[in-house]
């Protein structure tokens, strides 16, 4: 597995994300210097909390939390934070295999020079903890200082309560710290440790300010000699702990009793059981391979098991558009490959929602529906979020319907049953509930009026075709449930799934909503193909066919744009194009590929050191090659009968090779090889 290489640091530099679905660190040239990090669930109100998008003010967004790892160098009394010109860059390594970060740094005074070796990673065995490794050699003997510390210099919010613990206590110091607006805490705990073969000291000091107390360890060292300093941080939401700062302490203490080395050790173990899933295709190029390796480590790094807000558009990142709320991107973009190779976090995605039912239930109320509506941006909350601006957070009511068909896929993918009575049920009955409330009886049959698809650029429309399909899919989902529980469905929903308006028009194309004209040579968004891909409704063949040709003829025009091009090699591979396929693959990636990590803009003209990775990229690329070019169709029959589509894969490409999905609580594995009649799904 290929490992991404930066040796040029120049104004287009993107800091390295790291995290685990928890935590998420943004690391720059230095790293233990101005970390940037987020915490799952951790949010303030604050002018200062998001950049780059007019959020503030009105909503909450994700809050920068503390940074545990931060620590400084001193040779004979010239300090590394204060001398940046003394400090060189010569390479940062990103090893996706098992998340961590190497960074090689020299920090040549004139009175010694050094050689700097830094690692860092988050924890996936225990992600509320990160963890960081500095080994210094030197030059000339010298007096050295190290400090380590948790810095929170500067950041939007203030101190509960902190500072430098006992010596009997296995911390060195602790943070409780309030995000603006007193909307939710996070606590912070840090120890470190120094390893090497001269004796050193250490002191204590809060450098007479509160919220940035320091250890320091003095000591001299030869020439040739190294020394390590070691430190492992915790951080605590309060949306998980009533008490975070204390709970941070406990697992700092945990964390000794691990060691170091286990940390890291039960880290790389969770990463290599993860990628046991890997995409590999066959036959392609190397860069293929990369962007598809890319797509599974960045998708995977910002959703675990223990999430406890699912994920937002950028992940877990500050200072990125969207604020950390949750939109479509996580249910429709994300949730479907993270399902077959993590399932635990596909269900942590799906706990997020179950948890804030009640808000749903008001969220509709407060429209006049009934039954529950999920909000367009949600938050810790479960309230709408979005802001008061914005028309979305009206009328772009898809979200509903995405959210019940994940829990639908969810139940079709594990067979889980008690899932599906506790949780699933639930969800696909009310929201069944609130389709029916939502549609308007006309003489044209069942009609969904005044909203706005995929399409944010039609606003006011009515009858989407996505989300018309979205809504029947989801009642005969509903349907289903109720018959294999034992219910009988109310009659109604047959009825309103059967009658619901789907604009076609005399040539057989779908239209995108009523009173839709397309004007030649404009950009066309081509969100009415996911009704074809990945929603996979089952229209008439000739319908399919011929939507699928008008839109394919004109999608041109949206290449570079956000979210669906990563798709749309799919449905090329539908009409049995392969030509059209490498082609739509390719835009597919590279308009959003990001030196030197691989990370991934949201659009074409985003400048590379805005955001971190945006989501919906590489988990709709993920979609497109597990499921959408291997030519599943997953529902509720068997399994091995999901593989319904002949396989047309781009050019070059001979197989689709997964070595480990999880289906039905059972390992399997998947071949999709191009030209053949349908994929192989082969159980253990």
């Amino acid at each position: 597995m290929n490992k991404f290489v930066a040796t040029s640091f120049d104004s287009g530099y993107t800091p390295v994300y790291l995290a685990n679905g928890i935590i998420g660190l943004q690391l720059g040239k230095v790293p233990f210097q101005n970390g940037r990090v987020c915490v799952n669930g951790f949010i303030g109100r604050s002018e200062t909390t998001v950049l780059s998008y007019p959020y503030t003010g009105s909503v909450d967004a994700y809050a920068p939390a503390p940074f545990p790892l931060a620590a400084d160098v001193e040779i004979e009394g010239i300090i590394l934070s204060r001398c940046p010109d003394f400090v060189h860059i010569e390479k940062q390594i990103l090893d996706i295999s098992c998340g961590e970060l190497i960074t090689l740094l020299r920090f040549d005074t004139p009175r010694g020079k050094a050689e700097i070796k830094v690692l860092n990673f988050t924890s996936r065995s225990v992600p509320p903890l990160i963890c960081q490794e500095i080994e210094l050699r030197i030059d000339r003997p010298c007096k050295i200082r190290l400090v380590a510390f948790i810095d929170s210099s500067g950041l939007p919010g203030h101190y509960l309560t902190g500072g430098i613990l006992p010596s009997n206590e296995v911390a060195d110091m602790m943070l409780w710290w309030e995000a603006p607006g007193s909307l939710s805490s996070v606590g912070v705990a840090m120890y470190s440790d120094l390893c090497g073969e001269e004796s050193f000291s250490t002191h204590c000091s809060d450098w007479g300010w509160v919220g940035r107390e320091v250890k320091e360890y003095s000591f001299k060292l030869k020439h040739g000699e190294k020394m390590t300093l070691r430190q492992v941080g915790a951080l605590v939401p309060s949306v998980m702990h009533s008490e975070p700062h204390l709970e941070a302490i406990r697992l700092v203490r945990y964390s000794k009793h691990l060691g170091f080395e286990k940390i890291r050790e039960n880290n790389r173990k969770r990463w290599a059981e993860l990628w046991k899933s890997r995409v590999k295709v066959i036959g392609a190029d190397d860069q293929t391979q990369d962007v598809l390796d890319s797509a599974f480590f960045y998708v995977h790094s910002s959703i675990h098991p223990s999430s406890p807000c699912s994920a937002s558009p950028f992940g877990l990142a500050t200072g990125v558009p969207y604020a950390g709320h949750v939109f479509w991107d996580a249910e429709t973009f994300m949730f479907p490959a993270v399902l077959l190779s993590a399932p635990e976090s596909a269900q942590a995605m799906l706990d997020y929602r179950s948890r804030l039912v009640p808000a749903a239930r008001y969220n509709a109320a407060l429209m006049g529906f009934r039954g529950i509506m999920f909000p367009w941006e949600s938050s810790n909350s479960g309230d709408e979020v979005a802001p008061i601006w914005a028309d979305t957070g009206v009328l772009e009511h898809h979200i509903t319907p995405d959210v019940a068909l994940a829990f639908a896929q969810y139940v079709h993918v594990t067979g889980d049953e008690i899932f599906l009575r506790e949780k699933a049920w639930p969800i696909l009955r009310e929201v069944a509930r609130w389709i029916l409330s939502r549609a308007s009886l006309t003489e044209r049959g069942y009609e969904m009026l005044n909203l706005m698809g995929p399409d944010e650029g039609e606003i006011n429309i009515n009858n989407s075709a996505y989300f018309n399909a979205a809504c029947i899919l989801t009642l005969r989902e509903a349907q289903w449930a109720a018959r294999y529980l034992g219910y009988k469905p109310p009659s109604q929903w047959e009825e309103v799934a059967g009658k619901i308006v789907l604009n076609v028009d005399s040539n057989n194309v779908l239209i995108k909503h009523d009173g839709y004209q397309y004007q030649k040579g404009k950009l066309l968004n081509p969100d009415t193909l996911m009704v074809i891909f990945p929603m996979n409704f089952p229209l008439r063949k000739e319908v399919e066919r011929a939507t699928l040709r008008w839109y394919l003829k004109r999608v041109g025009t949206y290449a570079g744009g956000p979210m669906f091009p990563p798709l749309l090699c799919v449905h090329a591979a539908r009409l049995g194009d392969r030509a059209l396929t490498t082609k739509l693959w390719e835009e597919g990636w590279k308009y959003y590929w990001k030196e030197p990590f691989g990370q991934f803009k949201e659009f074409k003209g985003m400048k590379n050191a805005e955001g971190t990775v945006y989501l919906a990229v590489p988990g709709g690329l993920l979609n497109a090659v597990m499921i959408g070019l291997s030519g599943l169709i997953i529902g509720s029959d068997e399994p091995r009968d999901w593989c319904k589509k002949r396989i047309v894969l781009p050019e070059g490409w001979q197989e689709i090779e997964i070595s480990q999905i999880w289906v039905r609580g059972k390992k399997v594995s998947l071949q999709a090889k191009h030209g053949a009649a349908h994929a192989e799904i082969q159980f253990e």
